[in-house]
């Protein structure tokens, strides 16, 4: 879920971390396969860090990668 400084997961799905991370650092993602959405991850990620950051834990708790396409989308993909 999401606190005002941090997102925390417990079982959460990339799907709902994205549509909060996009906000907060107002990027669009995209996903390769719909299934990739359902995956889930735990952890807590904080919202002052930079976004490479943020996605390099999710990369790490997760079977996906986080690739910058064009200025402010980011492409998800099976790892």
């Amino acid at each position: 879920y999401e606190m005002q400084r941090s997102l925390v997961g417990s079982e959460m799905c990339i799907r709902d971390s994205t549509t909060i991370l996009g906000r907060w650092y107002d990027t669009e993602f995209r996903y390769t396969d719909e299934a990739l959405k359902e995956l889930k991850f735990s952890g807590v990620a904080l919202r002052f860090k930079p976004l490479d950051f943020v996605l390099h834990l999710l990369e790490q708790t997760c079977s996906v990668i986080f690739v910058p396409v064009e200025n402010k989308t980011i492409r998800i993909d099976h790892k």
